[in-house]
């Protein structure tokens, strides 16, 4: 049986090198990391508050006698310590599904805080071996969900379209009630923890008719890759096919690529959501991979 220990910043470059070769092809693709180098995986990892636990990251792995590198699986929490989320895992060898890879989900699960209560990940659908892992450990799978990606160059706010501004504290109770409306409360981040999330790096902008939000749009940065998310993007049903939704993200665009200068912005979206999609494509995302999200409740 290989060791089976957490990684320590001693680990980064080996960690680093086997995620890269591996997420490259679909069928080891874990979606969650999408950084496409080892260089890129070293610039994030390396940040002390990023790794190894520091700011809520762990990895653990699996070496041989010798201290090589066969297979790695990582962890996220988010900052109040409710929900995670898995990068991988990546196995080098098809041999190593039966007994390392559950031994390294162990070993993260006992990392976690008592007060986590979700966990989940997100593999390409090519990635048959790690989603059969996953769903033998627990995990339930969820539909398709495309993944869209929007490049910095050659971006530019189409004319006449009006910024719209960060949501108000008088439009906060709204917000909420919006949020729960349109995204189930068991499968999305509770509005209250968006609110309070806010900082440099995650920012809520709305759409609004005096005191009534018609809608709003929640964008963060990601370190891996480096890149803008449109995270949530709701409009009041009333409110609809008026172009309102076309604003908001491209609000949020325009603070990913102007405001903090990011290469790149992505989002998800599920598979039959067709007029979603539409305003997406419109706006210059275009298809990067069709992933699987699959959940773990652990409490």
């Amino acid at each position: 049986m290989p060791d089976i220990r957490l990684a320590v910043p001693s680990d980064l470059p080996a960690v680093a090198a086997l995620i890269a070769r591996l997420n490259a092809a679909p069928a080891d693709q874990s979606l969650h990391c999408a950084a496409r180098t080892a260089a890129a995986l070293r610039a994030t990892l390396s940040n002390p508050e990023d790794f190894p636990g520091g700011w809520h990251r762990s990895f653990a792995v699996a070496t041989d006698a010798n201290g090589g590198l066969l297979a790695v699986f990582g962890s996220q929490f988010d900052p109040e310590g409710t929900l995670g989320w898995l990068w991988g895992p990546w196995c080098a060898a098809d041999a190593l599904w039966a007994t390392v890879a559950p031994a390294l989900l162990r070993t993260l699960l006992a990392c976690l805080p008592r007060s986590v209560h979700r966990i989940d990940a997100f593999l390409h659908v090519e990635n048959r071996q790690g989603l059969r892992f996953l769903q033998a450990n627990g995990f339930s799978p969820g539909p398709p969900t495309l993944l869209y990606v929007a490049d910095r160059t050659g971006w530019t706010l189409p004319g006449k379209t009006t910024l719209l501004p960060a949501l108000r504290p008088a439009h906060e109770v709204a917000f909420a009630r919006l949020h729960a409306d349109i995204f189930p409360v068991h499968g999305s981040t509770p509005a209250q923890l968006l609110l309070d999330g806010r900082d440099d790096e995650h920012a809520i902008f709305a759409a609004v008719d005096g005191l009534r939000l018609l809608g709003s749009v929640c964008v963060s940065v990601n370190h891996a890759p480096l890149e803008g998310f449109v995270d949530y993007l709701a409009v009041r049903s009333t409110a609809r096919g008026h172009g309102i939704g076309s604003k908001l993200l491209q609000t949020a665009l325009h603070w990913a690529f102007e405001t903090r200068r990011l290469p790149q912005t992505a989002l998800c979206v599920t598979q039959w959501r067709t007029d979603a999609r539409r305003l997406y494509e419109k706006a210059g995302f275009s298809l990067q991979a069709t992933g699987v999200a699959v959940r773990r409740l652990l409490q």
